[in-house]
């Protein structure tokens, strides 16, 4: 099994310190294809799932607004990241 980091093209996912730090700890980086706006469907869609799933569709746009979700999404990652099965994937 190969570790790494699947990411999107944009620079908030994308810079130096990040690739450093791939290749210090030896990971795979790769990214989603220029114009090719379905590379990242999947996890797209398991993202928005996850958000509205738990915060629904409201707007939060206040400092004690904030707070809390920075609070809902430390315990969220665990959740989604460490308790929650996952689907393997099919091995073809």
């Amino acid at each position: 099994m190969v570790l790494g980091i699947d990411s999107d093209n944009g620079t908030e996912f994308i810079n130096w310190e990040l690739f450093r730090s791939c290749e210090k700890e030896k990971l795979t980086f790769t990214r989603s294809r220029f114009g090719n706006k379905n590379d990242g469907a999947h996890v797209e869609q398991k993202n928005w799932h996850i958000v509205r799933q738990t915060v629904g569709y409201y707007r939060y746009d206040t400092t004690a607004e904030l707070e809390l979700l920075n609070e809902i999404w430390a315990l969220q990652r665990l959740l989604t990241n460490h308790l929650a099965p996952q689907q393997p994937y099919a091995k073809w």
